[in-house]
């Protein structure tokens, strides 16, 4: 699974500075097509995008 693979590769010395500056990591469950489409829309509104035009 290609982000297991990347957090692996951050718990190396040499991604120590970049592994600082990630403040939040989350893991979501599985979601079908209609629920991306809903958290995707949810955090766009939220972060002040202008979903209708």
């Amino acid at each position: 699974m290609y982000h297991d693979e990347l957090w692996g590769k951050f718990q190396l010395q040499a991604y120590a500075a970049i592994r600082q500056l990630i403040d939040l990591q989350c893991k979501l469950p599985h979601l079908d097509r209609a629920q991306v489409g809903e958290y995707v829309n949810r955090h766009l509104a939220y972060a002040g995008a202008d979903l209708l035009g």
